[in-house]
């Protein structure tokens, strides 16, 4: 990895001090200064977010633990930005649980999405292929590769 460019919605002091601290210890580490680059806000929702963006060299995108903890126009806007960023070939990795075949994985996975929707109705764990997949292919984006993690999690792997 060139550069780590981290976003969060509410981008808050506290964040910004802890990617600072993080950049600090990956940098010194790889021997390498600026690989983690300042933290940024960034509201996948908003429109055309991914201007921002386009003279990056961006090769790659890396999303952990948004899609289930965001409305659905999150992940729509996460798959619309990274279509328009990455260039051919281009990988875009979500981690995170996914439902599988409309069914959850395990019974934590389904009391996590309860608790999720009791928080906001607009959250929940998605379909891997009829939700997030079919939404991908829409922009260009197809899903080559799902891979088991740990605690009921996957990584799916999206090629432009």
């Amino acid at each position: 990895v060139a550069r780590w460019h981290p976003t969060d919605l509410g981008m808050s002091e506290e964040k910004q001090a802890s990617i600072a601290a993080w950049a600090l210890e990956e940098s010194a580490a790889a021997g390498a200064p600026n690989i983690v680059q300042e933290g940024r806000e960034l509201d996948a929702r908003s429109d055309r977010w991914w201007d921002g963006w386009m003279d990056a060299g961006i090769s790659h995108l890396f999303v952990a633990n948004m899609t289930h903890i965001s409305p659905w126009a999150s992940t729509v806007g996460l798959l619309r930005g990274a279509a328009a960023i990455l260039p051919p070939h281009g990988l875009l990795f979500i981690y995170g649980p996914f439902n599988v075949e409309g069914r959850f994985t395990s019974e934590s996975n389904a009391l996590f999405d309860q608790s999720l929707r009791a928080r906001d109705a607009a959250w929940g764990i998605r379909d891997m292929d009829a939700e997030v997949g079919a939404e991908a292919a829409k922009v260009g984006l197809a899903l080559t590769e799902k891979i088991d993690m740990p605690a009921n999690n996957f990584t799916l792997v999206f090629k432009k």
